[in-house]
């Protein structure tokens, strides 16, 4: 940039009062919403989650998450914010007479920016806008459902197959047996007694991890948990006597005794066969002493309900050590790094050689990290398929509709001048800004559109509310009518960008001698018409994601066809029935032209992209199916 260009910036920049508002209130939006975003909408009020009050919402489901939500977050309220300031002068526009757009003034982007970061949060008759576009940001990101899946995946798995190969955890391997056998022999339910077993080798494999992971994490990142660990820690050590005195008591019971010598039970070794055995014995033995009413009866009543009671307890602490794990281990992201790489990779480097840290060889340990990145959700297939297809079609709508006004509006002028001369640059230069401003802003109106569509699409089927399509016979027309019009409300805001862009520039001449508020009001009508085409068009998505997912649908042209045909019919019927358009037949088409290239390649697009995406999930998850499977194949001792 030469110094002249750069005293040209300034010289605009101090002169354009509304300019440097603008910005002001942008960036101050911006640093708004990273606090504003860090409220979650339904804080956890489980038990198990308490600790996390503590925490800020970017420690809790981890900076990558966070950050994309950050982005959808901010560019909603940006977005908003646009649209506050092009208010003013478009009401401006109709109040003054005038024939152009003007933006002057500090006053109005400062007030828009007010609205956004102090008004829209706060009052109550339109908190419920914030709190959607926040809604909408928190769900693109999974959160808090991402966090909350991690929990549960490591809280469902099999902790007794995952450490029983490995000798370090042999005492929590025996923990489990143990629970296990003397809840079987005292009548719980096989998966019962399984499930409270876990919840007991769990509490104490995690607060390991977590309490006494000092040498485990980097010291940097486990001392900002310091304050929880000293919360959790009493608890911890309260539970754990627990376990070992109800073990003690249960293993003292005469009633117990019995059983144990009358099979010769190792009470820590693996039994499945026998258990059924057990309870025979069991059930002889409280018939033999008189009854439900014996002293048997009732000591085996006491002591189920004493481990009830304390496997309850377990059974939260052990979910909070884990949402405790989850969050170090995420955040901690050289360790996760380490941990998830495999055992046949050297992973640290030290003097010159490929070393490997004995605090990761732990097989359990590596087990658990490489599932927090396997269950660690991504953005929906749809939004990166719809997103992708957008970006292309926008694209290529701008260089064809480049070509296209090239070839139409100048080709005369284009002939008579040569290649390498000024006028034919300036020719291509504004065939090239004109394509990429109409493009644009229907492109916008498109992807606002589509994503508002399909995000009420995965909302509904979350709550099992969603009519999927399965055939023309039984279209939920019902259900497409409400989705049309939030479609169409999302894209109208970013259409009627295109004539403040336009007339910002220009003088408002009409081929109908209409001034520039009549234009206004005609433009108005216009894009709500295009905007409703593009409702019919969103909801076109939401059939196509539907329909990818029956096979006997998937591959029929026709649903292609028609979302893409309906459309751009209903467009060219809008624009044709507004005023200025016919009488210019070359705008005319150009309009419809660039609708129908966006329209077209984007629904093909996302259809192609959606099922290559969706295709490489199914393949991941069944890839760690059948990982998981082959590494919980070890030999486990039997009694």
């Amino acid at each position: 940039m030469t110094a002249e260009e750069l005293a040209r910036i300034l010289e605009v920049l101090s002169q354009g009062s509304f300019l440097l508002a603008f910005i002001f209130g942008a960036i101050v939006i911006a640093l708004y919403a990273g606090k504003r975003l860090g409220e979650l909408i339904t804080p956890p009020e489980d038990e198990e989650y308490d600790f996390t009050r503590m925490l800020s919402l970017a420690m809790i489901v981890g900076l990558d998450v966070y950050r994309r939500s950050y982005v959808f977050y901010v560019f909603l309220l940006e977005f908003f914010y646009v649209v506050l300031c092009t208010f003013k002068p478009l009401a401006n526009l109709l109040l003054d007479q005038s024939n152009t757009v003007v933006f002057d003034g500090a006053a109005w982007p400062l007030m828009a920016a007010l609205i956004v970061v102090g008004v829209l949060p706060t009052t109550p008759a339109v908190v419920q806008i914030e709190q959607s576009l926040r809604r909408f940001a928190h769900r693109m990101a999974q959160i808090p459902d991402d966090f909350y899946n991690r929990v549960m995946a490591l809280s469902n798995e099999e902790i007794e197959v995952i450490v029983a190969s490995s000798m370090k955890h042999r005492s929590d391997v025996e923990l489990f047996y143990t629970v296990r056998n003397l809840l079987a022999i005292l009548d719980f339910d096989d998966d019962e007694a399984i499930r409270r077993a876990r919840k007991c080798a769990g509490l104490r494999l995690f607060g390991m991890w977590t309490l006494r992971g000092k040498d485990l994490w980097s010291q940097s990142e486990y001392q900002r948990y310091r304050d929880i660990i000293d919360l959790l820690q009493p608890r911890y050590d309260e539970l754990l006597a627990k376990v070992h005195k109800a073990l003690d008591e249960t293993l003292a019971s005469p009633f117990i005794q019995g059983i144990l010598a009358t099979h010769s039970i190792a009470i820590d070794a693996k039994y499945e066969k026998e258990i059924d055995d057990w309870r025979e014995t069991a059930r002889q033995q409280i018939a033999a002493a008189g009854g439900k009413n014996s002293s048997s009866a009732i000591a085996r009543a006491d002591l189920m309900t004493a481990w009830e009671k304390i496997t309850d307890e377990c059974e939260v602490a052990s979910k909070r050590h884990i949402a405790l794990f989850s969050i170090v281990a995420r955040n901690d992201r050289r360790a996760l790094r380490e941990l998830s790489r495999p055992m046949d990779e050297p992973m640290l480097a030290r003097r010159g050689a490929m070393v490997r840290e004995a605090r990761f060889e732990d097989s359990a340990l590596r087990h658990f990290a490489a599932m927090l990145k396997t269950n660690s959700m991504q953005a929906e297939p749809w939004f990166n398929s719809l997103l992708t297809a957008c970006l292309i079609s926008l694209i290529a709508a701008v260089f064809v509709m480049t070509i296209y006004r090239l070839g139409t509006q100048s080709v005369m002028d284009w002939l008579k001048l040569s290649p390498s001369s000024a006028e034919a640059a300036h020719l291509v230069r504004t065939a090239l800004v004109r394509s990429a401003s109409d493009a644009l802003t229907l492109g916008l109106a498109f992807w606002l559109s589509g994503a508002a569509a399909l995000f009420w699409r995965s909302a509904k089927v979350s709550d099992e509310a969603w009519l999927t399509y399965y055939d023309p016979k039984s279209v939920p027309t019902s259900s497409y009518f409400s989705l049309v019009l939030a479609s169409a409300l999302a894209a109208f805001p970013a259409l009627m960008l295109q004539f403040v862009i336009f007339y910002s520039g220009n003088t408002c001449d009409s081929a109908v001698g209409a001034n520039c508020p009549q234009i206004l009001v005609y433009s108005t009508l216009t894009n709500l018409g295009v905007s409703v085409a593009i409702g019919l068009f969103s909801v076109g998505l939401c059939v196509i994601t539907d329909v990818i997912n029956l096979p006997h649908l998937r591959d029929e042209p026709k649903f292609y066809l028609i979302i893409c045909g309906a459309p751009i019919l209903l467009t060219a019927f809008v624009l044709a029935i507004s005023p200025d358009y016919l009488e210019q037949p070359i705008y005319f088409l150009n309009q419809v032209l660039v609708f129908a290239i966006i329209s077209c390649l984007t629904v093909l697009l996302y259809g192609k992209f959606l099922t290559a995406r969706l295709e490489a999930q199914h393949q991941a998850i069944a890839h760690h199916r059948s990982s998981s499977t082959l590494e919980s194949q070890a030999p486990v001792g039997t009694g």
